[in-house]
């Protein structure tokens, strides 16, 4: 199941995900714009046998009732992105490297890129 990740829903989130002990994380970033420098407006992470969820960071004018998060609130996964028995798994995981490392994310565990 997806899940839209929001302020009243994200501690249990993120109680949950800091929670993961091993696994496959898969880990995707959309962004502003293909540059180095282009922050991402929203990350999404599934984990091997369980759920995804969908972190957004951009208000959308036509949907005024989406739920915005700010990205600090990610450092709050700083057991998760922590974990060395993680194996994150992306597509041009370079790219997504870059946007999480925008806003101070680091990743621990072993990095697989699919391409």
């Amino acid at each position: 199941m997806r899940i839209i990740v929001t302020k009243e829903n994200f501690p249990e989130i993120a109680e949950k995900l800091n929670s993961i002990k091993s696994g496959v994380i898969a880990i995707d970033t959309e962004t502003k714009g293909l540059k180095w420098a282009d922050e991402m407006f929203s990350l999404q992470l599934a984990v091997q046998g369980d759920d995804s969820y969908y972190f957004n960071f951009q208000e959308y004018p036509l949907e005024p009732e989406a739920p915005v998060l700010d990205t600090e609130m990610l450092k709050a996964l700083h057991t998760l992105w922590a974990n060395s028995k993680i194996r994150w798994v992306a597509a041009n995981f370079k790219f997504d490297l870059r946007r999480i490392d925008i806003v101070g994310i680091h990743l621990n565990g072993e990095l697989y890129d699919v391409l």
